[in-house]
């Protein structure tokens, strides 16, 4: 009888073998498993950046004040820093934001944004220019949606993939 038992073992493992085998080929690797939903999203949004990016470039060669890029590709601009030093972005403990569209039009009025660098409400593009920011002068910065809110947009006011012009003004005081 144990020599049966055995061979029930054996042939049960043998055929969960067999079948674990089959499973294993079935799958593929990652690399290998690419849809074409994947790729064609990713050229989708390769084009979308380079419509906006080529929006915003035309915006800022039609205003009258300079504005600087960061690594990021964020483009910012102040007027009359008057020397104003950039805060170190551990001290920020508020900033003021104000989101319009591109003809000036408010989307948002100011807000006050509390611990900026870790508030989860401040996109990520104003996160990312606050150190090239001057305390005391209102700055302006220009977003692709990317940096800002994305493909879904803020789900009130703010449409999906809409660039936008965020104006920033960092408090001299930042206890008050």
């Amino acid at each position: 009888m144990s020599a049966r038992l055995t061979t029930s073992i054996v042939f049960l493992y043998f055929v969960f073998f067999l079948a674990a085998c089959d499973q294993q080929q079935a799958r593929r690797p990652v690399q290998q498993s690419k849809s074409q939903h994947v790729e064609n999203s990713v050229q989708k949004n390769q084009l979308q950046l380079a419509r906006e990016i080529e929006i915003i470039e035309q915006w800022i060669l039609a205003q009258e004040s300079a504005f600087s890029e960061t690594n990021h590709g964020i483009y910012y601009s102040f007027d009359n820093p008057k020397n104003r030093p950039v805060l170190d972005t551990e001290n920020l403990q508020k900033i003021f934001v104000r989101f319009e569209q591109f003809d000036g039009v408010p989307i948002y009025d100011w807000k006050v944004f509390q611990k900026p660098m870790t508030n989860q409400e401040v996109p990520q593009g104003v996160v990312l220019s606050l150190p090239y920011i001057p305390i005391g002068v209102e700055s302006t910065l220009v977003l692709t949606s990317f940096l800002a809110y994305g493909s879904t947009g803020d789900g009130s006011l703010i449409a999906p993939y809409t660039p936008i012009v965020a104006r920033i003004y960092i408090p001299l005081n930042q206890n008050k």
